[in-house]
């Protein structure tokens, strides 16, 4: 796990190992994003647990759709090594943590990674049960943080969780710079008069804050 693994909650932490041990279970050596899906929703306790409740989530049936065939038990040891989907799925629970403001990674953050994955099998399967991306971050909006750390981490940790975000974020804005500049310079060139009408209003409002401000 990364060095910033302190910084993911009790529950979190729970449902991971939980999804190694469901791995390990149908003979697999790493932890998939279905593994994990299916460790949230075996889940009792945490902020994506309310979110079932809440959406009244027949948990027990999306389960039996989700659960692959039982293979041959290789270990009584948890996985504990992600396969590409659940690299991808973590990797993006990270992004949406750090770039959410929060200061750890909680089971909220799982789902909100597993369900903007795509059209996978277990996206559709969750949307056939009423939970989308949309619906998901409406209830989490109402619902405040109620899982915890196991410990307080290190001053010099969090000063690495804050400066990755600021990292993100600085990375997130240069990308909108850049994709706005490109697009910008698709559309006026050649075309004088666009470029022309296109900063007219930017002018004019930039002209009337400096007047205000001059007053």
């Amino acid at each position: 796990m990364p060095s910033w693994f302190t910084f993911v909650t009790v529950e979190a932490r729970t449902v991971v190992l939980a999804a190694g041990v469901t791995a390990r279970q149908h003979g697999r050596t790493e932890v998939g994003a279905q593994d994990i899906a299916l460790a949230l929703l075996a889940q009792r306790d945490g902020t994506a647990a309310d979110v079932w409740r809440r959406l009244r989530v027949d948990q027990g049936r999306l389960i039996r759709r989700l659960r692959p065939p039982d293979g041959p038990e290789r270990s009584a040891a948890p996985a504990v090594r992600f396969d590409p989907t659940g690299r991808v799925l973590w990797d993006r629970a990270n992004r949406i943590a750090l770039l959410g403001g929060g200061d750890r990674l909680a089971t909220r953050h799982l789902l909100l990674a597993l369900l903007d994955g795509g059209p996978t099998t277990v996206v559709v399967a969750f949307a056939e049960a009423g939970i989308t991306s949309r619906t998901a971050r409406l209830v989490l909006a109402r619902v405040p943080e109620i899982e915890r750390l196991p410990k307080r981490p290190s001053v010099a940790s969090r000063w690495r969780w804050r400066w990755t975000r600021w990292r993100l974020r600085w990375t997130a804005l240069r990308l909108r710079w850049t994709t706005g500049w490109t697009v910008w310079r698709r559309v006026t060139r050649g075309r004088p008069v666009a470029a022309i009408a296109m900063l007219t209003p930017a002018a004019a409002l930039f002209a009337g804050l400096l007047v205000s401000w001059t007053h």
